[in-house]
Parts: structure tokens; C-alpha cells; sequence
């Protein structure tokens, strides 16, 4: 009877040689929990950095394009007044000016 019969069930501690017991899943589940969720991150991450380099070349190309509309008013600017210095027609060249004007007032506010 010395035999340890009144000895209460002890469970396996953390060193127990015991291989698959119900104490060591909780630890395996959080740790197949927290791979999951890094790798659900990186990839959502990796989605926005995307999304962001997509839009940021969006917006590249339409400064590009916004300033080569811009200078080629200039230009054309440029050009009828010195048409108009030259040649005295003034009433035409003056509309067209006007009208040139006003659209790249509305580009700037459009691009703005």
C-alpha cells in the first residue's frame, strides 16, 4: 500500500516527455494563429504597396502631361503676340489670346 495509491494524478508539466498531450496545443495554435496572420499581412501590405506605386504613377503622368499642356499654351501665347505685334490685327488675335487664357485658368484649377 506504499505503492502510491493516494497519490493524486499529476498532469505532464512542460518538460514531460509525453509527445502530442493537450497542454502543448494551445501553444501550437497560437503559434499556427500568429503565422497566419503575419503572412495574411504581408500579403495585404504588399496589395497597398500596389496600390500606392500604382497611384503615384497615375499622378506622375498627369503632371507630366498638365505641364506639357501648360508650356505648349505658353507657346502658343508666345506666338500670337508676337503675331499680333507684327501683322496689327488685334480684334482676332486678341479673342484668341482671351480664349487661351481662360483655358488654361481652367486647367490650373482642374489640375489644382
Amino acid at each position: 500500500m506504499a505503492s502510491g495509491a493516494g497519490k493524486a494524478a499529476q498532469p505532464p508539466g512542460p518538460g514531460s516527455a509525453v509527445n502530442g498531450t493537450a497542454a502543448e496545443f494551445p501553444n501550437i495554435e497560437q503559434e499556427l494563429y500568429d503565422y497566419q496572420m503575419h503572412s495574411k499581412m504581408c500579403k495585404k501590405i504588399a496589395q497597398l504597396t500596389k496600390v500606392i506605386y500604382s497611384l503615384n504613377m497615375k499622378n506622375e503622368e498627369q503632371e507630366a502631361a498638365l505641364q506639357a499642356l501648360s508650356q505648349a499654351h505658353h507657346e502658343e501665347l508666345h506666338r500670337i503676340l508676337m503675331e499680333t505685334c507684327h501683322e496689327g490685327e488685334g480684334s482676332a488675335m486678341r479673342t484668341r489670346l482671351l480664349e487661351l487664357q481662360e483655358s488654361l485658368d481652367e486647367q490650373q484649377r482642374v489640375g489644382a
